[in-house]
This record gives C-alpha cells, sequence and structure tokens, in this order.
C-alpha cells in the first residue's frame, strides 16, 4: 500500500448553506481548503424585489380568481335554466318574459368566455331577476318552488309576477 495515497476529506454545510470541503492527506499532513457558494443565493434587494411583485401579482390573482368563480356561478345559473326550462312553471310564463330570459341567456353565455368579471357579475344578476332568484318566479329555476298566492308558482294573486310587472 506504499505509493498510494491516504486523503481524508471533510465536507460542512454551515447556516447560510456555503460548503467548507477541507482535504488532508495523512502521511504528509499537507491540507488544502475550499469554500463552495452556491451561485442561486439571492440578495437582499432580490428579495425585496419578490416580496414587492408578489404583491403585484396577488392583485392579478384576485380578479382572475374573482372571473373563474363569476364564470363557475354563470355555468350553475344556466345549468339551472336548462332544468327550469322543462318545469312547469316555464309554461307559465309569458312569451315576452321567454324572449327576454332568452336574451339575457344569450348575453351571459357570451360574457362568460371572456375575462371581464363585471359583464359576466352583471349577466348574473340580470338572469337571477328576470328568472327570479331575487323576485319570486321561484319555480323556474327551482329554488324553492315557493308559492306567491293563487296565481301559479312565483305569480302573485293577480297571474302576474312578484311586483305587478307582467313584463320582465
Amino acid at each position: 500500500s506504499a505509493g498510494i495515497p491516504r486523503i481524508e476529506v471533510k465536507f460542512l454545510i454551515d447556516a447560510n448553506g456555503i460548503l467548507h470541503v477541507s482535504a488532508r492527506e495523512q502521511r504528509s499532513g499537507k491540507e488544502a481548503e475550499i469554500e463552495v457558494q452556491p451561485s442561486y443565493g439571492l440578495t437582499d434587494e432580490q428579495v425585496e424585489n419578490m416580496i414587492l411583485e408578489s404583491f403585484d401579482s396577488a392583485e392579478e390573482d384576485f380578479r382572475e380568481r374573482q372571473v373563474i368563480e363569476a364564470r363557475r356561478e354563470a355555468e350553475t345559473i344556466l345549468a339551472a335554466l336548462e332544468k327550469g326550462k322543462q318545469s312547469p312553471a316555464w309554461g307559465l310564463l309569458s312569451s315576452a318574459e321567454k324572449k327576454e330570459i332568452a336574451k339575457l341567456e344569450k348575453a351571459l353565455r357570451g360574457s362568460k368566455g371572456g375575462d371581464d368579471y363585471p359583464a359576466i357579475r352583471q349577466g348574473i344578476d340580470q338572469l337571477n331577476q328576470a328568472g327570479g332568484i331575487d323576485d319570486g318566479w321561484r319555480g323556474l329555476f327551482g329554488a324553492h318552488g315557493q308559492d306567491h298566492g293563487s296565481g301559479g308558482p312565483g305569480r302573485g294573486a293577480d297571474g302576474a309576477p312578484p311586483g305587478g310587472k307582467s313584463g320582465v
């Protein structure tokens, strides 16, 4: 085994992620040491910039979330509308009411594909109002099926929708 070097190598990583490597040839006692610093380390300025960028993107992330949630809500109300069209309450609506709902449905279908949150939200609210989720034509979307008088599901005693208007 004469002539074969015997080298002791030690590796130490400190709390800052710096690697310290030391090597010592055991027969001669000759020693060498090197420090290896990661090239991916971030400066304080870089960390600060990343934090500021995260705040900027948080606003955009929130807007994107609003749009996604509004799209889901639009899909839910459109599915409820399709189901409502099969219910007996649909037959009780006038042709003018059906045309108005169809117009609002088309508008909501168009806006839900875009990224304009206020437009999607407006379409949802208008269709909700026309369909009676907020005003009481609950039989149409099957929300509660409440009868508001003897004029049929979701109609007053005079047969008109709540609020006395027969058109939407």
